[in-house]
């Protein structure tokens, strides 16, 4: 069992609640004191109105803090309590620092500690969840793991040579993938091995983001390089944002020349790897003298009119002058191919506000493009710049040509010469030898969320392996930050008018993201919107962007296999039902039950899941594709949440539990959920139909299902039990994509010998969606098929069973026009009734409702002809509604317009005759009768064309008489699906075998 499963969903905790509630350890003893006291030296620090000299931010962080930390440590284990010293205005603070080292006296010291903390252990507000620094902390520097810098290193080597790069606007990319994926740790590793100067856009506010943005002079970057109303053109921002490269490439320039005088025998590699140990992080003292320095308005020795718009420079010159610089500070790194790189990371930041260019006409200039626009001064020299960010408007962080916002005339940026951005970034990446060992996991393990955590991105396996204690409380606050990582909602404080249109028309937004985690929603690409939704789900909500193609026009995107984020989504939408339930019953005299409380919540995912996807698909966001697949894997996923939610009917539940939904449902339980009373005993009772056996309720005991996200196959190797296990403790089921034409869903079952399972302890269930007219086979033999089970133990491989069910979801009706009345014709003879000349599917109709199974094996079983190998237990469910399918409440509406068929003109708003007839003149496809009016044929027509007979157009006689057969139908005709063929042979045995019908 999982032992973190006993938690509500909460948002909002600090990662280190256990260590914010510690006891304050007040009882120091003389001896720890000078102990404590003689590890550092605390020299005083006179303050004046000037900033800080390098010394004494040096002295700072060398002593003051690390002294502070040790005492916060020792006082209440964590070393995270916030301290500011880097400025003259923190002097009561110094003064109680330094009085306690002097005095040899902590007690002023622990009592500041003491009101700090405090104010850590105040509860965050729910919709901004943190996670302390010192986890974070802690998880960014765990050692790398994986090749991603590597992979980095060589794409930007490829880019430098690539044709674009010789022009405008190839001398940088975009880093995009979403949250937690390894993008800051990636490059701040790559500048290990490539001299690098980092900036970091980070907002003051944003407090749980790491690293912090870069500041200096007591001015963050961000609010630097933002547009600002001072400086009313583009042409002086872009001048400034250069300014600032050139400036900062000089002050590098004179660090390499201090270290390699006192490291004359130095190896070119080593220059990048002491200058980042140089600048350290973000608000450590060198790195903000430096950029005090670079931030600081005195003119740059042979750039003085590089802002001056009266008498200004002309770019190529400009240029020229930039491309020696740089030329000469690479010179010094020492290595055969010098490269200075630039990154700035939450890049997007600087999308936000807009200044104007004459150049343009007065079109709107962001910050950003105004610093890409800086890089093309130095499309010569030898530097690169990478943009790092979730955000993912390609018009405005990657544009296409279509969108490009290059200078019209300008021949620095007239040409789209963008690289696609890169994302490649670390995923399934773990610091242990193996993600997963055969055999070697138990149950419990499986399903714990520090296991589930080591899959997927890196940021949750590193942030809990860093949690101290590693409790279950505190392991539950990384979940929580998981859960807030899925919320909707559009970036940056100054967005267009059309994030607020497309979230506003989602309905049920709040659904969206987990939706798509839980069912595999895939959007369009052709849809302007549906591409924006898209990237803004890769932003704000952990969706992976797979590729960017070169012409940029959208992104291919999903969301991968990752246990934790989908545990996350399942809390999520539990957790938004929970409270819509609450909300509606505020106001009550007494407040509901707690049965009655879920009643509701269960109500709200059969009612709202579906039709919140309706919505969507009827917005045209969401890619219909393969309609019946999506709806039976709603269906199975409704059966695995409301089983987990039937579990807790009639418990007294705390207030903060959490519910966990990675959980092993029993095979029988998980049928049983799925299927409605009506049949489900007749289910549980079937026999497998190629040999003599017992019923399936028997044959599954003690078996479960355990999965909460669809993935897809990309072969048919997956179709093992090998690949069913290895997705079983990723809690995956499978969906076949386009490669398996048999199967179209496959159920992991495992079927435990002991505490840890493997490839022989698997079977599944394997799924054929229908949604189809014609005749349906549902015979899967998997083994024959697919070798699905290892048979090197031939006694275990022998002993599994597998089910195979057939869901017939529903067809949809013609529509038929009626047949128009014969009009009289030559010497008063009335000319035959036009055949119907168009078909236009009805709204959804259902199929009838039923499920068949067979009692007994077929006779070729009871012969012993086939009494080999593995049972299999044969379903065949007829339907989509409540008849059938538990998990379907009364109605079913929503179901049959998912499955609906609709043709190009379904939606066409005049369906009378004419009308129709109208548009179908216009040839919009091709069909028999309507399209082929306009030609005479000389003989019989099978197309329905008008035939030459006897010097008059007539219309075939075998036309005609379809056309009496059909004007006698009504207008709207319901077409029945055909049974399925249960037979496994072609004579007419199996229809003489007994099977039990409803």
């Amino acid at each position: 069992m999982n032992t973190e499963s006993t938690k509500r969903p909460r948002s909002g905790s600090n990662i280190d609640t256990p260590q914010a509630t510690k006891r304050l350890n007040l009882n120091f003893s003389p001896q720890e004191v000078e102990q404590l006291c003689n590890a550092y030296t605390l020299d005083e620090i006179f303050f004046d109105d000037s900033s800080f000299t390098a010394d004494e931010l040096t002295h700072i962080k060398n002593n003051y803090v690390p002294f502070f930390k040790a005492v916060c440590s020792r006082v209440v284990g964590r070393e995270d309590v916030p301290l500011r010293l880097d400025s003259p205005g923190d002097l009561a603070t110094y003064s109680v620092i330094r009085g306690a080292w002097k005095r040899r006296n902590l007690g002023k010291l622990v009592a500041f500690i003491q009101q700090e903390v405090k104010k850590l252990d105040e509860v965050p507000t729910k919709s901004a969840p943190t996670v302390t620094p010192l986890s974070v902390i802690k998880a960014w520097k765990t050692p790398y793991v994986g090749a991603a810098a590597d992979l980095l290193h060589r794409a930007i080597k490829t880019m430098r040579i690539s044709e674009a790069s010789k022009n405008s606007y190839g001398n940088f990319c975009a880093i995009i993938q979403g949250s937690g994926t390894g993008k800051s740790r990636m490059v701040d590793q790559l500048a290990q091995s490539v001299f690098t100067i980092p900036v970091i856009f980070r907002p003051g506010d944003d407090v749980t983001g790491y690293p912090a943005g870069d500041t200096g002079k007591e001015r963050s970057l961000l609010d630097y390089f933002a547009v600002n109303p001072k400086l009313h053109s583009a042409f002086k921002l872009q001048r400034r944002h250069l300014l600032f490269l050139l400036k900062a490439v000089d002050c590098a320039g004179e660090w390499i020349d201090s270290w390699r005088a006192q490291n004359p025998n130095h190896l070119p590699e080593e220059v990048a790897k002491n200058w980042r140990e140089y600048l350290g992080n973000p608000g450590d003292p060198n790195r903000l003298a430096f950029y005090t320095r670079t931030m600081d308005d005195s003119p740059l020795k042979g750039f003085e009119k590089i802002l001056d718009e009266e008498d200004k420079e002309d770019d190529d010159t400009v240029a020229g002058k930039a491309d020696t610089l740089m030329k000469l500070v690479a010179g010094k790194l020492g290595s055969d191919n010098p490269l200075i790189l630039f990154y700035f990371d939450e890049a997007h930041n600087l999308t936000n506000g807009a200044v104007t260019t004459e150049k343009t006409g007065g079109s709107p200039r962001t910050a950003y493009q105004c610093l890409c626009k800086a890089f093309t001064y130095l499309s010569d020299a030898p530097t690169f710049a990478l943009f790092l960010s979730t955000y993912s408007r390609l018009s405005e962080f990657a544009p296409s040509a279509r969108n490009f916002w290059s200078y019209r005339g300008d021949k620095r940026g007239s040409e789209d010469n963008l690289h696609a951005p890169f994302i490649e970034l670390p995923f399934d990446i773990w610091n242990g030898s193996s993600l997963v060992t055969e055999g070697e996991h138990s149950l419990a393990e499986i399903s714990s969320l520090s296991f589930m955590s080591r899959f997927g991105r890196p940021l949750f396996w590193t942030t809990i392996q860093h949690v101290v204690p590693r409790a279950s409380r505190a392991i539950e606050n990384v979940m929580d930050l998981a859960m807030s990582k899925l919320t909707l909602h559009a970036e940056g404080k100054a967005q267009l008018n059309i994030d607020k249109i497309i979230v506003s028309r989602l309905g049920d937004h709040i659904l969206l993201p987990t939706l798509a985690i839980r069912l595999d929603l895939t959007f369009k690409s052709n849809r302007d919107e549906a591409v924006y939704l898209e990237g803004l789900l890769v932003a704000s909500s952990m969706r992976t962007a797979y590729s960017v193609p070169q012409h940029r026009q959208y992104l291919r995107g999903g969301y991968s296999s990752e246990p934790f984020v989908a545990e996350a989504a399942a809390r999520v939408i539990f957790q938004h039902f929970d409270d819509v339930v609450s909300q509606n019953a505020k106001g009550r005299q007494e407040p509901l039950a707690w049965n009655d409380r879920l009643d509701k919540v269960i109500a709200c995912y059969k009612e709202v899941i579906p039709k919140s996807t309706s919505r969507w698909f009827n917005t045209g966001l969401v890619s219909k594709g393969a309609r019946g697949e999506l709806v039976a894997r709603m269906l199975l996923t409704q059966a695995h949440d409301l089983y987990i939610l039937e579990t807790l009917r009639n418990r007294i539940l705390p207030t903060d539990e959490r519910i966990s939904f990675s959980r092993k449902i029993p095979v029988v339980d998980f049928l049983r959920t799925l299927i409605s009373e009506e049949y489900i005993e007749m289910i549980l009772s079937a026999k497998p139909q190629n040999m003599n056996g017992e019923t399936l309720e028997t044959a599954f005991r003690g078996a479960f299902v355990y999965f909460t996200q669809f993935v897809k196959g990309g072969d048919a190797f997956i179709v093992t039990d090998e690949g069913c296990y290895l997705m079983m403790v990723r809690g995956a089921a499978i969906q076949g994509h386009d490669t398996l034409a048999d199967i179209d869903l496959i159920i992991p079952i495992c079927m435990p010998s002991d505490t840890h399972p493997n490839r022989w302890d698997m079977t599944a269930i394997f799924i054929q969606v229908k949604n189809r007219l014609r005749k349906q086979s549902i015979n899967i033999d998997v083994q024959k098929t697919f070798k699905f089970f290892t048979t090197s133990d031939q006694a275990k491989a022998n002993s599994r069973p597998y089910i195979t069910i057939a869901m017939e979801l529903g067809v949809v009706a013609p529509f038929k026009c009626a047949p128009q009345k014969g009009k009289a014709g030559k010497k008063g003879k009335k000319a035959p009734a036009t055949p119907p000349r168009f078909h236009i599917p009805t709204p959804a109709q259902p199929s009838p409702a039923e499920i068949k199974v067979k009692a007994k094996p077929s006779k070729h079983a009871l012969r012993g002809e086939v009494n080999i190998g593995h049972p299999r237990y044969e379903i065949y469910i007829s339907g989509c509604s409540n008849k059938v399918y538990q998990v379907i409440d009364s109605s079913g509406n929503t179901y049959k317009s998912l499955l609906a068929h609709k043709d190009l003109l379904a939606e066409h708003p005049r369906k009378d005759h004419d009308n129709l007839k109208a548009v179908m003149q216009m040839k919009p496809y091709w069909k028999e009768s309507v399209s082929y009016d306009w030609a005479t044929m000389s003989a019989e027509s099978r197309l329905g064309a008008p035939v030459q007979k006897d010097d008059q157009m007539v219309v075939d006689e075998a036309v005609d008489k379809k056309a009496a057969d059909e004007a006698a139908e009504p207008e709207h005709v319901f077409v029945s699906p055909t049974q399925v063929d249960y037979d496994e042979d072609d004579d007419d045995e199996g229809q003489e075998e007994e099977e039990e019908e409803v």
